[in-house]
């Protein structure tokens, strides 16, 4: 698989899957050399993730679905997860 098969996701992407705790959105992602390298954060804990992934690794876990959190001005939060 090469690089021109995928597109990096970018800036704010919402991503989930097994290499996270939960969704994480996306700080930063570039090529570096075979794999794909993500730095992001969690969408329901602001923790910090920096991963590496191979090219297939990344492929295979896309989803299709978007995850959106939502603060009312009560401060209650809700995270609700979309089809795209």
């Amino acid at each position: 698989m090469d690089e021109s098969e995928f597109s990096l996701p970018g800036p704010s992407t919402i991503l989930s899957g097994p290499f996270w705790q939960g969704p994480v959105r996306v700080l930063r992602a570039h090529v570096n050399g075979p794999s794909i390298r993500i730095e992001a954060v969690g969408v329901q804990d602001s923790r910090y993730y920096d991963t590496t992934l191979t090219l297939e690794q990344f492929q295979n876990q896309a989803t299709g679905k978007i995850a959106v959190k939502v603060i009312n001005h009560y401060g209650d939060e809700v995270l609700k997860v979309y089809e795209v």
